[in-house]
């Protein structure tokens, strides 16, 4: 592995509580009628992906919960294909303004926290797609979240993996 190969990172979260977790999946199957497998389980909002480890332990804040505001929701198509997570491809995500995620990001950021991203877009990674020409209306819901996680992300294997920080 050369020298300037990142090992280690931090990831930050912030869970889907069950009943949004329900709703999304009825929402892809439902309303969007995007095929069965094509739905991913979406479980929660990214605050930071860092490619550089934060050495602050107790990063999460475990008590964190907001809901969003549906007349601000946007549905988007991410392009995924730098991201083995979902093996590839183009994501559907709901995007949504948060005061709260966008304020943690900055935080994290200061101390020092990178992103691979020119700006920080809350949303929530709901489908697999491959038609990209769609015109659909976001979910008319709030979307609700609870607690945020804390992750060492460990960038030798592939995928990289993630392990739970426990506080």
């Amino acid at each position: 592995m050369s020298e300037n190969k990142t090992v280690f990172g931090t990831y930050i979260g912030i869970k889907a509580t069950e009943e949004t977790k329900r709703k999304l999946e009825s929402f892809v199957l439902e309303e969007l009628r995007l095929p069965m497998g094509s739905q991913i389980e979406a479980n929660h909002s990214t605050i930071v992906f860092s490619k550089v480890p934060l050495l602050a332990s107790g990063l999460a804040n475990k008590s964190a919960s907001f809901s969003t505001n549906p007349r601000h929701h946007i549905l988007d198509v991410f392009s995924n294909d730098a991201n083995p997570t979902y093996g590839g491809g183009s994501i559907l995500v709901v995007c949504f303004d948060s005061d709260y995620l966008a304020s943690r990001f900055s935080a994290l950021e200061s101390q020092g926290a990178t992103s691979d991203f020119p700006f920080y877009s809350p949303h929530i990674s709901i489908a697999k797609i491959e038609d990209l020409d769609y015109d659909w209306d976001p979910p008319e819901f709030p979307l609700e979240f609870v607690e945020e996680y804390e992750c060492i992300i460990d960038f030798r294997e592939q995928p990289p993996k993630f392990y739970p920080v426990r506080n």
